[in-house]
């Protein structure tokens, strides 16, 4: 399905007039519901394919006097039969009805990418999430060896969910040979305002006069208007012959990288471009600007039930897994709001500063528009609906206009180089603020402040509306035992066993109200720690893990404490292909879940994605910034490449915070000042820190192994001793330990077995078995590699999803 214009931004082709009107059946099974567009070939429809029940796109090709229009009608179903790709639309059928050719194809229930830009710049997020999705369908195309040669906004659509598909192939030729097939009959074949140079000139291109295209498109999505002006079709198409692009910094700040990217798309010469769109995208991704998906910010109420084909539904998910190995909420049970939801208006944040960056202010209302849209319970009224309001009215009366239940706003105001971004939520029903916070940063840093302040304020609406609407379905008791459960899970065994732990607070909530559905997700969180970390007795508590888990994916599927405690479950048996789904699925229910967040970024750092996993880890800690906690990973990141000075900035912030005494920060910095023979540090570390039950044994035992204390073979023999009780994944982090304080003290075939232990067991640190300074003798044994392949197996299976 595709929708076109009729302005200079349009396929050149013959001219044609047409219609079907609704209830018309052709071929005898599809029935016309109504046109979607129209363009110089023919027309587009929704239809229902009566003979299989579904609903489908039907391209009709209206002037089959022309044969040539004919053949690029086949054309383009030989050619998109090629390719299997999420971002490009898929091909079903081919036909003719009284002399009429048309193909049907899947139906994307959304407008063309042309119409959501609309002639306005989009979000820098939003911008790189669309050009992204489009580069992965024309990789897909390239690798099945075809070039577009007329990729468009007006041949991408972009459903509710944001997925961008491409569509339309009728001008697409295949990559091999001498391929000159631009102009036709006197006239060109593509878009003037988006030919590569080599098109306009009519010699042979390739793929690279797609990554053209793409990087017109790109420019246009970031700045809303296209990279060349002129006064017609022609003009437009030959300016790119003798004249560079404009400068899209010049219309919209960016970062210098990115505007690097476009202009080297926009290069005349194919040479001087990305050398193919796998390039592009890795250069892309390589900036870290890439935002949510562009969903639909127009709906304010449910879409009407319709019959959906199979296809279409598949086609809307945002992971790439396999559906038989994903668990999907049931719509009764979407998180984080379990009554009615919540409408949401953003207002206009009120700009301070230069009238020429009020821009600023305006990016910053669509990236939080972006960013709510995507929270499941949230509805958010579209920009189009607030962009002229008084933000100095009274919100009681903007919300009771507006028809919503919350409303945010705030300021930006600029001053020399720095940037100061307020926001608030406020109650519409009662006018008081609920919520309130400070951002400061550089100008040069905007979009990653816009970034953190979008993400902030999603998941403060997102938590403080969901404990709020807990009112009227839940006991007060009930709420109270639950946000102190919750609270609980901060210490780093989940309070244990204890009365006040939380496995026994939010029992007693379950006993007040056995159907509240987050007690019932955070309890699995809960006795998956209670697990994981030793304390007292540990009998039967993996049993109560796995019931746990098992009770909150029956009863509460789509809260996202239930998948996030599903996902550690699952690394506890070494499933890290069924951790990481669920980890998407965590981050599908509430994109801005900390701990989700924190589990997928250390991950990612331990399996060999450090980058992106440090990626998570800060957004992480931006969106929990009591958590100091997640610091260590990114210390021990630094560490691990040797880059001391980075990692001693990181452990002097966590000194200076109130957990520093906390048993994971301390273990951390002891590891540390062990792998650079600080034994000043380490005596001072082992003076005092928080004890943690079980956990604080293996600590002691370390540092009396370490400061020889007693007989390394006798503490090393009671390591051995004590780790068939412990649960997986902690018995493999004391394995490491014992590893590496072996290598400390030179035995290496000690340090080597333990690291067997751990590689047998749960171990997918990848990292840390190829950079750890202390294993540097390990790595040279001859069983190394072998363990070191076997782990990297266990990453491999992690790729494939997250």
């Amino acid at each position: 399905m595709t929708a076109w214009d009729e302005s200079a931004t349009d396929t050149m082709a013959s001219d044609g007039t047409g219609s079907l009107g609704t209830g018309s059946r052709l071929a005898g099974r599809y029935v016309i519901e109504r046109l979607l567009g129209r363009g110089g070939m023919g027309s587009v429809h929704a239809v229902f394919d009566a003979e299989l029940g579904e609903r489908v796109a039907l391209k009709l090709l209206e002037h089959t006097r022309s044969e040539d229009a004919v053949q690029r009608f086949r054309q383009e179903v030989r050619l998109s039969r090629r390719v299997t790709h999420r971002n490009v639309a898929r091909i079903f059928d081919i036909g003719e009805h009284r002399g009429t050719h048309f193909l049907t194809m899947e139906l994307v229930e959304g407008g063309s990418l042309q119409s959501r830009m609309a002639g306005h710049p989009m979000a820098v997020g939003v911008a790189a999430n669309l050009a992204l999705q489009v580069a992965r369908g024309l990789a897909a195309a390239h690798e099945a060896g075809i070039v577009h040669r007329d990729l468009k906004p007006g041949n991408v659509l972009v459903d509710a969910a944001g997925r961008a598909v491409i569509t339309d192939f009728g001008i697409a030729c295949a990559l091999a040979g001498d391929v000159r097939l631009t102009v036709e009959g006197g006239a060109w074949l593509g878009t003037p305002a988006y030919m590569a140079p080599e098109q306009v000139k009519g010699v042979a291109i390739d793929a690279r006069s797609d990554v053209y295209a793409l990087g017109v498109m790109f420019f246009e999505l970031l700045t809303g208007k296209l990279p060349f002006v002129a006064d017609n079709p022609l003009a437009l198409a030959l300016a790119r012959l003798d004249r560079a692009p404009i400068d899209p910094s010049s219309i919209v700040l960016l970062p210098d990288e990115l505007t690097r990217l476009v202009l080297d798309c926009l290069a005349a010469a194919p040479d001087a471009r990305p050398s193919s769109v796998d390039e592009f995208i890795e250069r892309l991704l390589a900036l870290e600007v890439v935002g949510a998906a562009l969903a639909d910010r127009r709906e304010t109420l449910p879409a009407p039930a319709v019959r959906t084909p199979p296809a279409t539904a598949r086609a809307v998910g945002t992971t790439g897994l396999d559906p038989a190995r994903t668990r999907t909420p049931t719509s009764a049970g979407f998180a984080p709001v379990p009554s009615t939801g919540r409408t949401i208006a953003v207002l206009p944040f009120r700009y301070r500063g230069p009238s020429d960056e009020a821009y600023l202010a305006e990016a910053l209302s669509d990236e939080l528009i972006d960013l709510l849209s995507r929270t499941r319970g949230l509805r958010v009224i579209g920009r189009g609906s607030t962009a002229g309001l008084d933000p100095n009215v009274d919100p009681r009366m903007l919300a009771r206009d507006l028809g919503v239940d919350t409303l945010i706003d705030g300021t930006v105001q600029r001053g020399g180089d720095g940037i100061r971004i307020s926001a608030r939520l406020v109650d519409a029903s009662t006018g008081v603020q609920t919520w309130s916070d400070r951002f400061d940063g550089k100008l040069g840093d905007v979009f990653e402040l816009q970034d953190r302040v979008a993400k902030r304020v999603a998941e403060t609406l997102r938590v403080e509306l969901f404990v709020g609407d807990l009112a009227g379905d839940v006991p007060a008791e009930a709420i109270e035992l639950y946000l102190r459960g919750r609270a609980a899970l901060r210490r780093v065994d989940a309070g244990g066993d204890g009365s006040d732990g939380a496995i026994a607070l939010l029992e007693r909530a379950l006993a007040i109200a056995p159907h509240f559905k987050a007690a019932i997700a955070t309890r699995a969180v809960a006795a998956e720690r209670t697990w994981f970390v030793p304390s007292g007795a540990p009998a039967g508590r993996r049993e109560r893990a796995e019931r746990a888990v098992a009770e909150a994916l029956e009863h509460a599927p789509g809260m996202p404490e239930t998948h996030l405690a599903a996902a550690r479950l699952a690394m506890q048996q070494a499933d890290y292909k069924t951790a990481a789904a669920e980890l998407v699925q965590t981050l599908a229910i509430a994109p801005t879940f900390a701990a989700a967040h924190e589990v997928l970024g250390s991950l990612q750092c331990e399996a060999g994605r450090a980058v992106e996993g440090i990626r998570h880890i800060r957004l992480a800690y931006e969106l929990d910034p009591v958590n100091s906690r997640l610091l260590i990973y990114e210390a021990r990141y630094h560490e691990l490449r040797g880059d001391s000075a980075r990692a001693d900035a990181v452990l002097a912030e966590l000194a200076q915070r109130d957990d520093a005494r906390d048993i994971a920060v301390v273990g951390l910095r002891a590891r540390i000042a062990s792998w650079r023979g600080d034994r000043e540090t380490l005596l001072k570390l082992r003076e005092g820190y928080d004890r943690v039950g079980e956990a604080s044994t293996f600590v002691d035992l370390l540092f009396a192994t370490y400061f020889d204390d007693v007989a390394h073979d006798t503490l090393l023999d009671a390591l051995r001793q004590r780790l068939h009780a412990l649960s997986p994944r902690f018995r493999a982090l004391v394995c490491q330990l014992a590893a590496e304080t072996a290598g400390v003290l030179g035995r290496p075939e000690v340090a080597d077995e333990f690291v067997g232990r751990a590689v047998d067991d749960t171990l997918m640190d990848v990292d840390w078995l190829e950079h750890c300074p202390v294993l540097a003798p390990v790595r040279a044994l001859p069983s190394y590699p072998e363990r070191i392949a076997k782990v990297r197996a266990r990453a491999e299976s992690l790729w494939h999803i997250a």
